[in-house]
C-alpha cells in the first residue's frame, strides 16, 4: 500500500510538472521575459531596468504582442500582503509598468491581470525574484 502511494504521489508531482512546462514557463520567453498562460494567451514579463515592468501579451504561439483592444493592471505584492497597484501604459507592442526600486525592496509576487484584443485572462502570478520555473 506505501509503494502504490508513492507511486501515486510521484504521478501526481511529473504530470503538474508537465503542465507547466507544456506552457513553457521553464523557459524564457520571445523577449528574454517570464512567460505565463492565464487563458487562451500568453503574458511575458520583462524587467525593465530598476524601474518597472514590460509586460507582452502573445498569442498562443508566443507571437503577435498586440495592445489593441487590451489592458494590463499590474500590481506587486509585498511581505506584509500590502498591493502596490501600478500604472501600465501601451507603448506600441508592450505595456509598460513604472514602479520604483524603493517599491520593490519588500515586493514578493507581481500580479498581473490582463486582457488581450478584447479576451480577459485569469490572474498570472510571478514569484519575486522573477525566475524560470
Amino acid at each position: 500500500m506505501k509503494n502504490l502511494l508513492r507511486l501515486g504521489f510521484l504521478f501526481i508531482v511529473a504530470h503538474s510538472s508537465c503542465v507547466a512546462f507544456s506552457h513553457g514557463e521553464n523557459r524564457a520567453g520571445p523577449h528574454n521575459g517570464f512567460v505565463r498562460m492565464p487563458g487562451p494567451f500568453h503574458t511575458e514579463v520583462v524587467q525593465d531596468g530598476n524601474n518597472g515592468y514590460k509586460v507582452y501579451l502573445l498569442d498562443l504561439q508566443w507571437k503577435a504582442p498586440t495592445t489593441k483592444d487590451s489592458k494590463v493592471n499590474l500590481a506587486v505584492i509585498m511581505k506584509d500582503n500590502s498591493l502596490i497597484n501600478t500604472q501600465c501604459d501601451p507603448k506600441s507592442e508592450v505595456f509598460v509598468c513604472s514602479v520604483s526600486k524603493a517599491e520593490l525592496r519588500d515586493a514578493v509576487k507581481l500580479k498581473i491581470e490582463a486582457v488581450r484584443e478584447g479576451i480577459k485572462g485569469q490572474v498570472a502570478e510571478y514569484p519575486l525574484p522573477l525566475q524560470l520555473k
